[in-house]
Order: C-alpha cells, then sequence, then structure tokens
C-alpha cells in the first residue's frame, strides 16, 4: 500500500505530494489533472511490465510527458513511500523508491537516479543504487545482486532476476491495475482464453467471467446473486464457450423465452457487472492496486450506492481476515458517487497556471462540523463549491 509519494515534471503534476489512504477519490474539474494522476500509476505498472523506454514511447515520448510549463531542468521525478511483502517469507516491509529520469530535447533519456530501498528489523538496504548506469544492485543481506549492464538509459526494473527483491518490487508493480471500461468493448464476441485480470477497459470481460465460473466458483456465483438482486428481472449470467470455442455473454431474464445476448445488454448493466466483477475477485486474482477513472459513467445513481456499499464490505473483510484489501484511486464527477464515500477518502484537484494542486477537504474544520450536523451531503457540498475543485 502506497503511504505517501511525490511526483515532479510529469504531465500537469509539476511538483505534487501526497499521502493516499486506502480509498481516494479525486474530484475537480475537467483538465484539472485528475486523469493525470492516475495515469502515474498506469505508468510504474508500464514500467514493470513493458520496460521504461516503451512506457514512455507509449506516452508519445519524453516531451509529451514532462512538463510543458517553464522549469529550470528537464527532469521527471518520483518518489514512492509504501508496504509490501518482501523476502522469502513474504513479510510486508517499508519500502522506498526514487526514479529521476532526464530527457534531451530530441527525447534521449538518462536515468538519473533510481533508488530502491527496503527497510528490515535491523537495517535498510539499498536494493538497487544507480545514477546515470553506474552503481550497485544488491540483495537483501547486501551482497551483490547482478552487474548493471552501464546503459545509461535503463532502469533496473527492465530486468527480471529470480530471487531478487527488486524482482519482487516489479512484479508488485504489475499487478497494479488501471480502468477505463468502454461497454461496446464488453460485449465482443471473443475465443476463449484464460483470464486472470480484466483488461483496462474490459474488453476481456467474457472470458474473465468465464475464467470465474469454471475456476472460482464461489465468487462466480456472488458476482451472479449481486446482480441478481439489483436487477430483479435476470435470472442467470451466462459466460460460456460455444462449440467454436468462442465465448459471448448472454443473460437469461425470468420472463423473456430465449437469452439475451452482449449486444443488447444496456451499457449500464454490462459495466454493473464488470465493476462487480473486480469488487468481488478473488484473493488469488486481486489486485493491490486499482484505478478507475469514472465509474459512475453509464450507471443509475443508485447502483453507485451498491456498488461503493459493497467495495466497503469487501474491504472489511480483507481486513478482518488480516489481509490487504486493494487501494482504490478513482476520479469522478458525480455528487451520486461522492454522498457515498467519507470526507477522509477525498482528494480535491484544482489546475491553476497549468500546474495540478492537491487539497484535502478533511482539513476543513467547518466542513467536518456541516457534515457532523447533517446540514449537507458530501455530494452537495462539493457540488456547491464548499470543497473547492468545481
Amino acid at each position: 500500500m502506497i503511504k505517501s509519494f511525490k511526483i515532479r515534471n510529469y504531465r500537469s503534476l509539476r511538483n505534487v505530494v501526497l499521502s493516499p489512504g486506502l480509498r481516494n477519490i479525486f474530484v475537480g474539474p475537467n483538465a484539472s489533472g485528475k486523469s493525470n494522476s492516475l495515469d502515474v500509476f498506469r505508468f510504474f505498472r508500464d514500467i514493470a511490465s513493458l520496460g521504461l523506454s516503451r512506457a514512455i514511447s507509449n506516452r508519445g515520448g519524453f516531451n509529451e510527458i514532462f512538463w510543458k510549463g517553464e522549469s529550470t531542468d528537464r527532469v521527471i521525478e518520483f518518489e514512492l513511500d509504501l508496504e509490501m511483502p518482501v523476502g522469502s517469507e513474504g513479510s510486508v516491509a517499508p519500502v522506498q523508491y526514487h526514479l529521476a529520469i532526464e530527457g534531451s530535447q530530441s527525447g534521449l533519456i538518462t536515468v538519473k537516479r533510481e533508488l530502491l530501498k527496503v527497510s528490515q528489523a535491523s537495517s535498510v538496504v539499498s536494493v538497487i543504487d544507480m545514477r546515470s548506469g553506474h552503481g550497485d544492485v544488491r540483495q537483501l543481506d547486501g551482497s551483490p545482486a547482478f552487474e548493471p549492464s552501464g546503459d545509461p538509459s535503463a532502469s533496473m526494473l527492465d530486468f527480471n532476476v529470480p530471487n531478487w527483491p527488486g524482482t519482487a518490487f516489479k512484479q508488485y508493480l504489475v499487478q497494479w491495475r488501471y480502468y477505463s471500461l468502454i461497454p461496446v468493448a464488453m460485449k465482443q464476441l471473443k475465443p476463449f482464453v484464460r483470464a486472470n485480470f480484466l483488461e483496462e477497459h474490459g474488453e476481456n470481460l467474457v472470458e474473465y467471467l468465464t475464467t470465474l465460473k469454471t475456476a472460482y466458483a464461489e465468487s462466480f456465483r456472488e458476482i451472479e446473486r449481486v446482480a441478481k438482486d439489483t436487477f430483479p428481472e435476470l435470472d442467470q449470467l451466462i459466460p460460456e464457450p460455444n462449440q467454436t470455442g468462442q465465448v459471448l455473454l448472454t443473460l437469461r431474464e425470468k420472463f423473456l423465452r430465449t437469452p439475451i445476448t452482449a449486444w443488447n445488454m444496456a451499457e449500464g448493466e454490462i459495466s454493473f457487472i464488470a465493476l462487480l466483477s473486480l469488487i468481488l475477485a478473488p484473493a488469488e486474482l486481486g489486485s493491490p492496486l486499482a484505478c478507475v477513472e469514472e465509474p459512475e459513467n453509464h450507471l443509475h445513481p443508485r447502483l453507485l450506492e451498491t456498488l461503493a456499499e459493497l467495495l466497503k464490505q469487501t474491504e472489511a473483510k480483507f481486513i478482518e481476515r488480516g489481509e490487504g484489501a486493494a487501494q482504490i484511486f478513482a476520479t469522478t464527477h458525480s455528487p451520486y458517487l461522492v454522498d457515498q464515500f467519507d470526507l477522509e477518502d477525498l482528494i480535491v484537484v484544482e489546475k491553476l497556471r497549468g500546474e495540478t494542486s492537491y487539497s484535502r477537504p478533511r482539513d476543513k474544520t467547518e466542513l467536518r462540523q456541516l457534515i457532523s450536523r447533517e446540514q449537507l451531503g458530501l455530494g452537495e457540498l462539493w457540488y456547491s463549491g464548499a470543497l473547492g475543485g468545481v
């Protein structure tokens, strides 16, 4: 779980610092930097899964992600403080990661600084300690892990070395998820391939649900139960391969003689089922961190209440079992969705002179008093402008 992060010169995030909680709901006007904030976590996932160079090139190159205002240097910088499982026993330990990427006018990059520190009971080990291609890469006992290549443009996370704590950190980042669901992408007939996670636009929803139904039946039954409670006429979810090995999500309704295919499903219905599948994913397929862009899209406001309550119940179950619940980062423009969360969950995002800034409404005493007296709901307070970010 991320305890704090600092970002400098990444898109509109000129110089931001945040200490996130378990749930983090970004609110603010269009073009204020909410999506840029989520893309930071997606960027780290891409570094770990695709490599640093490709993560940057997929975003148009260094010049496209570098702050476009005046700057004294051409360095994008990230600092993360988090807790994650490390070592052979998988015990949770504090981890610090610092990455500074310098780019030339032509777009060539240099990893100016890369530092990964793991705190143990009696010591802090610099697992990665690199400057412009030179430095040390170590095991937890301080012994050398491997010889760096000397390539100044490479991140040490580009390498996948067995039994090295840096690889554990890399795999932790790979598990981070980003979602911007597109209903039309979720309605397609697909060849069946086992899917252990939902892809970012939901384009493999039917394969994911089929995997849950065949290998994680209890989770699938819970998804189906909540869907049936929410849509009273729904009788059965049917994600199954046909004779050609392809799968298409179909629904059976109580008063209809033939099933409804995904092509004819309401966009809100299929979006709701996709979000359900994320919240109720089995622990083995869960993610330590999930980002969701505007989950309210296509949904009736009452469905937002159902999803938020289910999320809180699921978090409580994980915590009760001593397991880590997923850390959530979401953007929204919906007062109805804001109403489902607590003042501590909100992060107001604003932009002035091209720079994104964060503020915490929880720090305002008068807002706490208004909410405690139940004079105004949280969503109404935000919509009225009392929280800022409108």
